[in-house]
């Protein structure tokens, strides 16, 4: 008898099991279902594909490794598409790096590639590219390696290599890609194209596109293609046309929460109310673009919102904020323009490496070679054997020459990045890099450390009246004139338009001023008459050192710009050290 209740325990504990194991199995089953659907969904429905990441998040724990490492990829979207540009990296890595699905561990590299062109880390996206094209015959799926070559047209789109980008896109409409890859596909031509092509037969492409891609519900992309719709219309001088098409669909653009394509509407219809004069409206929009944090990812629209909030500022004699929005603006299109610079130099790095890449090989076939005629070598003469032994010399000579040679345009591509084209002293990013180096080293040792700052007495009347070559004149002279004042050790960088700072190691304070002073006389006698222009340079100098700043560059420089201005009040053309314009 008891062994009978025993027995009716044990089957009642089985069937508890069993049965709860072929529940969590079904569960299992249907959050694979889940998953699919929030994939299809990500960029048509960005509500209902946040609704079910939201209901699979709390059974995380719960999910086989496969679901795990596929909930982590569609989370790296989510953050990527709210403008967690950082969190999204790290979740793709570990996807890529961990998960042994080839296909999900491919769409991941992808997505970092991707990332990587918005973060305008040009380096890391080409290592990316590059696995992307070796493991792209390994993916069955065709969908998945079409989004492969889309993931490569959009790194170049943003790289500004728009023939590429085209290689690219005519390869996928082709290969008749369908669906949401179609859909991205006439995207990212037609970026390419509003950027190379005539304007003039874009206007009804764009409209097939949108055409194409509100059938398949992907509003993301068709509101995108909107914002190409009306930079063309901008540029056809119509911009009752952008606002019309903009307006319409403002609120499905605000609902997206794609921080993209809200900052470059609204980047769109602040010009658009700008030019026919509303001002309120322009204003609204310009304000939307500038509340954003990463400036570096929207600097094409924010050049354009600052430029806009300028001009209204002045409109409304608010003349403050009007000299606050256009130094903004001429510092974000000198950020532009050191981005495009980066990626010049990018591409032409990409193209050294690749050719240093195939040397190399070439190299190693060469040496292969050697060794295999070295095991005939003995079948031959010995007058044969020193030829062919001394023409292989001669080829691997000839490739070390070739690859001196690469390393030697390495150097140079190196010195195009850190040192400014105009003056040949230091940009502004090598300078901060170079003198926060050096007062970190001497700060150990307690070593004085001054710093000089000067900008150039009315520069802006120089370029006015004589043009910009006398204004680049002026900047040479000045830039060589003081490099003969500063000694070996010193870093002289020009970190503005016309303003330049020299970091002294090892300098106190009447030496520093004295260097300053000599800077300030040789600077009076430059003589830009062959230039044809009769006005005198001369320039105004703060001067500050660690021992009443100390060894913080930014506190150095705000103290220096401080005297440097306090120098312009006084009346140009002299030097003050910071503590005495404190005073």
């Amino acid at each position: 008898m008891i062994l009978w209740k025993f027995l009716i325990k044990l089957t009642y504990c089985v069937s508890l099991f069993l049965y709860s194991e072929l529940t969590w199995t079904l569960e299992l089953e249907q959050i694979d279902e889940q998953l699919k659907q929030a994939d299809s969904l990500k960029s048509s429905d960005s509500e209902m594909f946040s609704e079910i990441l939201l209901t699979i998040e709390p059974e995380f724990n719960k999910l086989s490794n496969k679901q795990k490492y596929y909930f982590l990829y569609l989370s790296g979207y989510s953050s990527a598409y709210k403008g967690k540009v950082k969190d999204a990296i790290s979740k793709y890595k570990h996807v890529e790096k961990n998960s042994e699905d080839t296909e999900l561990r491919y769409r991941a590299s992808l997505s970092l590639a991707n990332l990587y062109a918005l973060k305008k880390n040009w380096q890391n996206g080409f290592e990316y590219l590059e696995y992307i094209s070796n493991e792209y015959h390994k993916i069955l799926n065709v969908d998945i390696r079409h989004q492969g070559l889309i993931a490569a047209a959009i790194f170049y789109n943003e790289l500004e290599q728009y023939e590429t980008t085209k290689i690219f896109t005519r390869r996928l409409l082709d290969e008749q890609v369908t669906g949401r890859n179609l859909c991205m596909t006439l995207g990212v031509k037609l970026k390419a194209e509003l950027s190379t092509s005539n304007l003039d037969s874009l206007e009804q492409e764009i409209l097939n596109a949108i055409d194409t891609c509100v059938k398949i519900n992907e509003l993301v992309v068709v509101n995108v293609l909107r914002t190409y719709l009306a930079s063309y219309y901008l540029t056809k001088n119509n911009p009752e046309r952008v606002i019309e098409l903009l307006e319409s669909h403002i609120k499905e653009v605000k609902d997206s929460h794609y921080q993209f394509l809200i900052v470059e509407t609204s980047s769109l219809l602040a010009k658009a109310y700008l030019e026919i004069k509303d001002i309120d409206n322009a204003e609204k929009y310009a304000l939307i673009v500038t509340s954003y944090k990463d400036t570096n990812q929207y600097l094409k629209t924010m050049v354009n919102a600052y430029e806009v909030l300028s001009v209204i500022a002045k409109q409304n004699k608010s003349f403050d904020s009007a000299f606050a929005y256009q130094d903004k603006y001429i510092q974000s299109k000198e950020s532009l323009f050191e981005q495009t610079k980066a990626k010049q130099l990018a591409v032409e790095s990409a193209k050294h490496r690749a050719v240093e890449r195939d040397n190399q090989i070439d190299l190693l076939n060469q040496q292969n070679q050697i060794l295999q005629l070295e095991k005939n070598i003995s079948k031959k003469e010995a007058t044969a054997n020193r030829w062919i032994i001394s023409l292989l010399i001669l080829s691997v000579s000839l490739m070390i020459l070739w690859l001196f040679y690469i390393k030697r345009s390495q150097q140079r591509l190196k010195y195009l990045a850190e040192y400014d084209g105009l003056t040949r002293v230091c940009n502004r990013t090598h300078f901060t890099e170079s003198a926060t180096t050096v007062l970190k080293t001497l700060s150990k040792s307690n070593l004085t450390v001054s710093l000089i700052m000067f900008d150039l007495d009315h520069f802006k009347k120089i370029n006015d009246a004589f043009g910009h070559f006398a204004g680049d004149k002026a900047l040479q002279l000045a830039a060589h004139s003081c490099s003969s004042c500063a000694r070996k050790v010193d870093i002289f960088g020009r970190i503005g338009g016309e303003e330049f700072a020299i970091v002294l190691p090892g300098c106190d304070k009447e030496q520093a001023m004295k260097i300053a002073e000599e800077c300030r006389q040789k600077l009076n006698q430059i003589n830009l008459k062959e230039s044809g222009c009769d006005i005198p340079v001369s320039a105004s100098f703060g001067v500050t050192e660690t021992q009443s700043s100390g060894y913080d560059l930014k506190d150095l420089m705000a103290h220096a710009d401080e005297a440097m201005y306090q120098a312009k009040n006084k009346g140009r053309n002299q030097v003050i050290f910071w503590e005495d314009a404190a005073a």
